[in-house]
């Protein structure tokens, strides 16, 4: 669906039923990165006449679930406020989710104000939140040894998991980047080419091999790989990224 078929679904569907009048001020924004699957659309409404108004009339849990449509569209009502809270609870995935979303109205600028703001607390966090994946990433990655030993094949495809998902976010994290859901995380970091083309390919590989050794040996590869990434910023030492497990909480 391209953003004229956006515009026409607002103004044929949308705009048509009883809240239209809060629609006339609202931020519309589609989310969806598979819009021929299905069509993720987000109404901000002005937080007074979200509380005071369009709550009471229905309710704040409001959605629109339109399977009649082609492809389907799936559209919740929700204030800024609701935009703001989201952002503070998991700042890297809702800003790369916002900032790759389709701006289908905007009327005051509300929207992309807002979504603006997140660009200082989001860069000023990055050290943090980079620490403590780190120190999850390696701790994962030992409970990995531990599951390869005991051939637990289930445990070392969840380990496994955990440990590609946690490496792609910091590659992006350690670019400055804000990171998607884990369905669009590997798409993510091959677009940026390269040699993070070849470190997904590396991931890959990693989730294929069958042989308890190469696992491991392939995961040794990994933690060298983060750790001369992480290596790279001055706010990472030699000794946090080698001896991770004194800073465990």
């Amino acid at each position: 669906m391209n953003n004229e078929s956006l515009s026409r679904y607002v103004s044929d569907k949308l705009l048509a039923v009883d809240f239209r009048r809060y629609l006339k001020v609202a931020s519309i924004v589609a989310t969806s990165q598979d819009p021929e699957l299905v069509l993720d659309v987000m109404v901000f409404i002005p937080d007074r006449m979200f509380e005071c108004h369009f709550k009471l009339e229905f309710g704040d849990c409001f959605v629109i679930d339109d399977h009649d449509h082609k492809p389907p569209v799936f559209a919740r009502f929700k204030s800024y406020g609701w935009l703001r809270s989201d952002f503070s609870k998991r700042l890297p995935i809702a800003l790369w989710v916002f900032q790759n979303a389709t701006i289908i109205q905007d009327p005051h600028g509300s929207f992309r104000r807002l979504l603006k703001a997140q660009e200082v607390p989001f860069l000023a966090s990055v050290e943090s939140i980079l620490r403590r994946k780190y120190i999850e990433f390696r701790s994962e990655r030992h409970n990995l040894r531990q599951a390869v030993w005991h051939k637990d094949g289930l445990a070392i495809d969840l380990l496994r998991s955990t440990v590609i998902k946690l490496a792609l976010e910091m590659v992006l994290l350690s670019l400055g980047l804000p990171y998607p859901f884990k369905k669009w995380l590997p798409r993510e970091v091959r677009k940026l080419g390269g040699r993070w083309s070849q470190f997904v390919t590396l991931q890959e590989e990693f989730l294929r091999e069958t042989d308890p050794q190469e696992i491991i040996t392939q995961s040794d590869i990994i933690v060298a790989e983060i750790a001369a990434i992480l290596g790279r910023r001055r706010e990472f030492p030699e000794g946090f990224l080698q001896q991770w497990w004194l800073h465990l909480s």
